[in-house]
């Protein structure tokens, strides 16, 4: 329709009807022609024939290449009847249209590479104009986002060069409106202990809206809302949840805003509102850029509480090191600590008077310096055992040699200690117990005395009582003996009173061999323990009717007497104390020979009895038995373990080192 609307139609229907119909005005009986006529050399009709290019050449112009085809085809079907039916000059007529139709085609085929041409120029135009615009965008975009990286840049470095942030929210706040070119921001921050909103900072906006905004409530109105679900919004309403903010934001004609959460690792620190007093939309790309704006805010609301924190944390640390200082400074215990090196490195008073240095050259000095060679072979047994790992038991022995060259023996406590990025120290707390180990070693000494003297007294009596006692008994015996013999004229009652004082002579005679067996048995000294302590076994198995078993573990040989004595003096008591205290049926003594030790265990099935304490607090309970078997075995270098229940029985452990 919009075609046959178009005037250049009309005007090329009219020329080329026009032409047409002068190919046939002599049979149509027009006034005035005649056939042949002539026109510049021509026929009349060949000019005629050579008009239609005019429709041609314009339709081709006006409408394209289709339209010039097409009105050549209508041509050459309008002159066809011409040449066929009516002109006497037919091959004439019919090169005339030939070339007239090439014409047309050629003039139809040039216009429509001339029209492609322009329209690829068009086109090309066009292009380039599109191109032209696009980069024009691109570049106002890349500017507008240059300044919005150079803003959030500024924001960055606002936020994260100070961390007292009351001065910097407020510049925050300034950067953001420029940054969203917006008229109004507001920065709520998140109160942790009443879960509240406050206003901390705000540009746009009047004193007054401050005075009225107040305290917000987490999930109370739509900045509430936001920092609840931590889920940015845009909203074209003010409403808020209290009378005072709706007149406030009232007040301030604000139509839409853009509000959404400071959140850092899923906790919301507050919110951060921009706002607009005419209408605007917010784009997805605005709203990611705001998110990133509140992430950086939470970020350095973060570090400045974890600022503070770390500030009363250093405080707290400053008075606990000075409080602990003073306690290091004033501890009666030495306390010193030295690299791997063995370089001292701290060391409190004590340890200084300890070692009998000063502070200047203690510090830093070696203190293998102060070590000898026993001393630091026990220093390095140490080290090993805390750079491995293991369990070391503590407090140990450890001997020190003072800068006066006198010597020292000190319990240590050592422990391997790593502060940061440090290398690791070794901590020592040490006390003096050189008085008490000398002490301890005079009582050792005198309870060693004492014992020897016990057993020379022993070994007295019991050779007095075997030489002269038990020989006054006995002879005493064989008298009575030989005067019931001998008498025939006595009585029989003064023959009976004789009989039973015999008796008990005998009876008499044989506890105090027996008293004298355990005061000193003689076999200890001429068939060696074992077979002292298989006779010991066997006595009590047949005196008291406890079975006795006596059991040996590894290769018997003889030890040191004094050992030997020592050893059947604590087995002797362990089985006076079942026979006397235990009310057993069974005991069983066992003796395991080591190569460097030998240990002795005595069992029972006894009653028992509840241990309190340690073996040191046996005195306490009465039990002077097992103390002197632990006095023993501590003279020897071994030590006594104990383990009894009640109704349970008893077990005595004795390692003895030889």
């Amino acid at each position: 329709m919009k075609t046959l609307r178009n005037p250049h139609l009309w005007i090329i229907f009219a020329l080329f009807t026009a032409i047409s119909l002068l190919q046939y005005v002599e049979m149509m009986g027009i006034a005035g022609t005649t056939f042949p006529s002539y026109h510049w050399g021509l026929t009349r009709h060949s000019f005629d024939r050579l008009l239609l290019l005019i429709p041609i050449i314009y339709a081709n112009w006006i409408f394209g290449v289709t339209a010039g085809f097409s009105v050549t085809l209508a041509s050459l079907l309008v002159s066809l009847p011409r040449i066929l039916f009516f002109t006497p000059f037919v091959l004439d007529s019919v090169l005339e249209l030939v070339a007239m139709i090439a014409v047309g085609l050629t003039v139809c085929f040039l216009l429509w590479l001339i029209r492609r041409e322009r329209d690829r120029a068009d086109r090309v135009a066009r292009d380039l104009d599109e191109t032209r615009r696009i980069l024009q965008h691109n570049l106002d975009a890349l500017t507008i986002s240059e300044k919005r990286l150079s803003i959030l840049n500024t924001i960055s470095t606002t936020l994260y060069n100070s961390l007292e942030l009351k001065g910097v929210f407020q510049k925050a706040v300034r950067l953001v409106s420029e940054l969203m070119s917006t008229e109004i921001t507001l920065l709520f921050v998140a109160d942790g202990k009443n879960e509240d909103l406050q206003l901390v900072a705000q540009d746009g906006v009047s004193d007054e809206f401050v005075e009225d905004i107040g305290r917000l409530k987490f999930g109370e109105g739509v900045y509430g809302e936001v920092a609840r679900t931590a889920s940015p919004i845009v909203t074209e309403s003010a409403k808020h949840s209290t009378q005072d903010a709706d007149t406030a934001f009232h007040r301030m004609r604000i139509q839409v805003q853009l509000i959404v959460p400071m959140v850092y690792q899923e906790r919301v620190s507050g919110v951060i509102c921009v706002a607009m007093r005419r209408p605007r939309q917010f784009s997805q790309y605005e709203i990611d850029l705001m998110s990133a704006v509140g992430t950086q805010i939470a970020v350095a609301i973060e570090n400045a509480r974890l600022y503070g924190m770390q500030r009363q944390t250093m405080d707290e640390l400053t008075k606990s090191e000075g409080k602990y200082r003073r306690l290091f400074e004033r501890a009666s215990d030495a306390i010193w600590a030295n690299d791997l090196s063995g370089r001292v490195t701290v060391a409190n008073r004590a340890a200084v008077e300890l070692m009998g240095d000063k502070v200047e050259t203690m510090i830093g000095s070696d203190i293998r310096l102060f070590l000898d060679a026993e001393g630091l072979e026990t220093a390095r047994r140490v080290r090993r055992i805390l750079l491995v790992g293991q369990p070391l038991q503590q407090p140990y022995e450890q001997k020190l040699i003072r800068k006066d060259k006198a010597e020292v023996i000190l319990m240590v406590s050592t422990s391997l200690v790593k502060h940061t990025d440090e290398p690791p120290v070794f901590e020592h707390v040490a006390r003096d117990v050189t008085k008490e180990r000398r002490m301890q070693d005079n009582l050792r000494h005198y309870v060693q005395q004492i014992t020897r003297t016990q057993e020379e007294e022993r070994n007295r009596i019991a050779r007095d009582l075997h030489d002269d006692t038990a020989q006054a008994l006995y002879v005493l015996t064989r008298q009575v003996d030989n005067f019931l013999r001998s008498s025939t004229n006595i009585s029989a009652e003064t023959t009976a009173f004789l009989k039973g004082l015999g008796d008990h002579i005998r009876n008499a005679l044989q506890g105090v061999r027996r008293f004298s067996h355990d005061l000193r048995p003689p076999m200890l000294d001429d068939l060696g323990l074992m077979a002292t302590l298989r006779w010991l076994a066997s006595d009590m198995e047949v005196r008291t009717q406890v079975a006795t078993r006596l059991s040996i573990n590894g290769t018997e040989r003889r030890l040191a007497p004094h050992v030997e004595l020592a050893i059947f003096r604590i087995v002797q008591e362990a089985l006076r104390n079942v026979e006397k205290h235990a009310a057993a049926t069974e005991v069983d003594v066992n003796i395991e020979f080591a190569p460097v030790k030998i240990g002795i265990s005595v069992t029972d099935n006894g009653k028992g009895f509840q241990l309190a304490g340690e073996v040191g607090e046996l005195p306490r309970e009465g039990r002077l038995g097992l103390v002197g078997m632990e006095e023993r075995a501590h003279l020897l270098g071994g030590h006594v373990s104990i383990h009894s229940e009640v109704n349970k029985g008893t077990r005595i452990f004795i390692d003895v080192p030889v």
